[in-house]
């Protein structure tokens, strides 16, 4: 039914479980799963102990922050390789809800993946939470999984 399954990502515990649902629904050969983690650079500051320039700032934070998603990620998705997935990974800066919809559009996905608790920010306090926006606005189903159902 679903072939191109989309798993978006914060590395919350609610991506946790996210992950285990997407791994039982891509474990068929004919499956693809993309893995994707939206970082915003504005979340956390990294600016200690760096002496820049403020117009280099904000470029030198968007590298740091990118190369340590895509470490996170890589670690993230090494369970899915040991099901026998090879995931797509992909890192993209931007507001969560938003990347993930024209993302899924772009690769034309069937089914969307994701926690149901994001690590808040003030994105999300301000545009209501990241799986209730991409629940009402994507262009395929959409799986919300929490860590809270694994212990019931």
């Amino acid at each position: 039914m679903f072939k191109n399954i989309l798993l978006a990502t914060d590395f919350s515990e609610h991506s946790k479980t996210a992950k285990k649902a997407a791994i039982s629904l891509a474990r068929e050969s004919d499956k693809k799963l993309t893995v994707l983690h939206v970082f915003n650079q504005h979340d956390a500051s990294l600016k200690e102990g760096v002496f820049l320039a403020s117009e280099d700032i904000e470029e030198y934070e968007k590298e740091i922050h990118e190369e340590k998603a895509k470490l996170i990620l890589d670690e993230f998705c090494r369970e899915i390789e040991e099901q026998g997935i090879n995931p797509q990974k992909i890192v993209k800066e931007g507001i969560a809800n938003r990347e993930i919809i024209n993302f899924a559009k772009e690769i034309k996905a069937d089914l969307i993946v994701l926690g149901s608790h994001s690590k808040r920010n003030i994105f999300d306090v301000m545009l209501g939470g990241t799986a209730n926006s991409v629940s009402q606005n994507a262009p395929c189903p959409v799986l919300i999984a929490s860590h809270l159902q694994e212990n019931k």
